[in-house]
């Protein structure tokens, strides 16, 4: 995708507003789903929880990878249970990316800029088959460079030590959409969190 001058080759512009839009809409679709999911299974509520983390980054693709090839950073989840096997999530981290952090310029002389710090800010739903393990699906807002991008992020989590500390790993893909490229940013997360209450 670049060459050795730092320059981008075939990045293709993209619409923006009517994106974001379709974006949108589909975020809400999938949050819908996931919460109605829930609720038709659900017969009383539950507890409420919450749990800190700190956690590594691994970045698997983005327009410019030597720039933010690792991040770290806190994270905070709340649970709200809605019956035994399902919660629903919100979970809000903020990370700081290390890299070469050069620039790289499109054919057309446009900067590409790398990203200092990302702030995340995901809803879904959370499925807990067996109380050592559970997987969910969010989707959200990620906030970088002055710009907000949508996401999603399937994770799983493994509680230990009497859930008291969690194992959490996931998979971030946020949809880089503007006049620069179409080239998204996607990256593992791995963490350890401290239940709260």
């Amino acid at each position: 995708m670049f060459g050795n001058s730092g320059k981008a080759a075939n990045i293709r512009p993209a619409g923006s507003t009517i994106q974001t839009a379709v974006y949108l809409k589909k975020l809400i679709s999938l949050l819908l789903f996931l919460f109605s999911l829930c609720e038709n299974y659900a017969q009383k509520p539950g507890s409420i929880s919450c749990n800190i983390d700190i956690h590594i980054n691994n970045t698997l693709y983005d327009r410019t990878l030597p720039n933010n090839g690792t991040g770290f950073g806190l994270g905070i989840q709340g649970l709200v249970k809605m019956n035994p096997q399902c919660m629903g999530v919100i979970d809000v981290a903020t990370d700081a990316y290390g890299g070469t952090k050069q620039l790289f310029l499109t054919a057309d002389g446009k900067p590409i800029y790398s990203k200092g710090g990302v702030v995340t800010a995901f809803a879904g739903a959370v499925f807990q088959p067996y109380s050592k393990w559970y997987v969910g699906i969010t989707a959200g807002a990620a906030f970088f460079n002055s710009n907000a991008w949508f996401g999603i992020k399937p994770l799983i989590g493994i509680p230990f030590l009497h859930q008291r500390l969690i194992f959490k790993m996931g998979m971030v893909n946020i949809f880089q959409r503007d006049e620069v490229s179409h080239q998204n940013f996607g990256y593992l997360t791995f963490g350890l969190g401290v239940k709260l209450f």
